[in-house]
């Protein structure tokens, strides 16, 4: 690891490693959350807080290569870097064109499931039945027009990545072979088989699934937050330590042996650094896209993002402020995926890696109507 401010500088290319949701219930909660959001937007743009979010990961589960040793020896000397207020830019990406199709997910109704994920192509998908408030029932593993009901083995938890060949990680196991084997507690899980584990039952680590799992290097008086892991095995997420009764937050990103590579500087006019995603390149928090190979980044305005594709192209819910419509952002400019030209209302549940396949549960709140559509994007 690199001493004093070189860590703080900008990855190089060679430092990577090879290349439901209730709706209706959250629709009714959407006017509700205007105050909310512009409270918590105030609180995050003074960087007083960085909250963590889970987010879904979209990969297949697979045997990963041999591991480099992980970095050992205290962290070096870290400082919070403060908002920049110049920055590069990223360059244009390209636009996005959908269809929304006439089927739905097949196997998959938007009043009973409760996570819906798409494998990193999005021929696959894994829902999870929801029987009631706190009631589950069985996996549903959707693939070609057809789909399998998979019971659980013990208290598995909401899937959280799906693999090409149906293989699938939830919070507290991996399905493969017909059979299920624990896990601890996952947040994220990537291609080559690494997952990251959330904090409640020790340090947050990654590693190969079942095997052993390295801790993630914080800076002498900060906690490790991961909140998602790319197909090349880098972790985004932030550090944190408290100074009084405030929190003082870095965004941060961490290699597949737990070693923190790098902070990420923060745009002084970014609203929120609400840590969300990572795919290919880039990593993306609430009000901020960076781009790791280039240094890049870019506020996000106009949409409440939750997830970025392989080129960048960010989506979730427009406008900003409820009611909340399946949407997206490309180029500086917020738009809502097509739909007909009823009052629907919904959010997004999967975006596969490269953005070609878009699910969301929707609904007209009058009428009581709910579906779950796909839109086939390029």
């Amino acid at each position: 690891m690199r001493d004093g401010p070189g860590l703080l500088q900008p990855l190089m290319i060679d430092e990577l490693p090879p290349t439901k949701v209730d709706l209706r219930r959250a629709v009714r909660a959407g006017r509700r959350r205007k105050r909310a959001r512009a409270a918590a937007l105030a609180g995050v743009a003074c960087l007083a807080v960085l909250a963590a979010a889970t987010v879904v990961n979209r990969t297949i589960i697979a045997a990963g290569p041999p591991q480099r040793p992980a970095a050992t020896g205290p962290a070096t000397p870290f400082a919070v870097l403060p908002p920049v207020a110049a920055y590069t830019k990223a360059p244009t990406t390209p636009g996005v064109s959908c269809v929304v199709g006439d089927e739905r997910v097949p196997g998959v109704d938007a009043k009973s499931v409760r996570t819906f994920v798409f494998d990193p192509t999005g021929r696959v998908g894994v829902g999870r039945e929801q029987l009631g408030d706190n009631a589950f029932g069985d996996y549903l593993r959707s693939a070609d027009g057809g789909v399998e009901h998979i019971a659980p083995q013990g208290d598995t938890g909401d899937v959280i990545a799906v693999g090409t060949n149906g293989d699938f990680v939830t919070r507290g196991g991996r399905h493969s072979g017909g059979k299920f084997s624990p896990l601890p507690e996952v947040q994220a899980a990537n291609s080559r088989g690494d997952v990251v584990t959330t904090a409640r039952s020790g340090p947050v680590s990654v590693g190969p699934a079942g095997e052993q799992l390295r801790p993630l290097q914080a800076p002498p008086g900060f906690t490790a937050h991961a909140v998602a892991i790319s197909e090349d095995g880098i972790v985004a997420g932030y550090v944190e330590r408290k100074v009084g009764e405030l929190s003082d937050s870095a965004p941060v990103v961490w290699d597949r042996t737990g070693r923190l590579l790098r902070q990420l500087p923060v745009p002084a006019d970014a609203r929120s650094v609400l840590m969300m995603d990572i795919t290919g390149d880039w990593v993306l928090a609430r009000g901020v896209r960076w781009n790791l190979k280039t240094g890049a980044m870019d506020v996000i305005d106009n949409i409440w993002a939750r997830y970025v594709d392989t080129q960048g192209r960010v989506y979730g819910d427009q406008p900003q402020m409820a009611p909340p419509h399946p949407g997206y952002w490309v180029n500086g400019a917020a738009a809502v995926l097509p739909v007909d030209g009823r009052e629907w209302v919904g959010m997004i549940t999967a975006v596969n890696d490269d953005g070609s396949r878009i699910a969301a549960s929707i609904g007209v709140e009058a009428t009581g109507e709910w579906r779950e559509v796909v839109w086939s994007c390029r």
